[in-house]
């Protein structure tokens, strides 16, 4: 958006008696152009929760995160996991966790991941 506006300065203890009255002024136009700020992508959830089965075939895949981009809705968003278990699990760019190794839950209960999400 774009804001145009004229703004009026006045000084009152000037008096010139020529202009009986008239107080001296100055105007000038103001142009304030809104510029966009690319804002980051912001996931649909404060955080995912998923359970899978330990039996669960490792090339089955398990739910997906989804990120929104404020600017732009029709805007691509990539996935990446960050240093977490990636022994264990992938993440598309599109989202879907995948199960890359069977889970053993005798050896770990959960498995905790944290995703990345960037603007393709």
């Amino acid at each position: 958006p774009k804001y145009i506006f004229t703004i009026e300065a006045k000084d009152p203890t000037i008096s010139l008696p020529v202009m009986k009255g008239i107080l001296p002024k100055s105007t000038t136009q103001v142009i304030i152009n809104v510029l966009d700020v690319d804002e980051p992508p912001v996931f649909t959830k404060p955080y995912y929760e998923f359970k899978i089965q330990e039996n669960t075939l490792h090339t089955e895949t398990t739910p997906f995160v989804s990120a929104k981009d404020p600017d732009a809705e029709n805007r691509n968003i990539s996935y990446s996991l960050r240093k977490s278990d990636t022994d264990h699990f992938k993440v598309t760019t599109a989202g879907s966790i995948l199960l890359i190794k069977s889970l053993d839950r005798e050896v770990s209960a959960w498995h905790n991941l944290t995703v990345a999400d960037r603007k393709s």
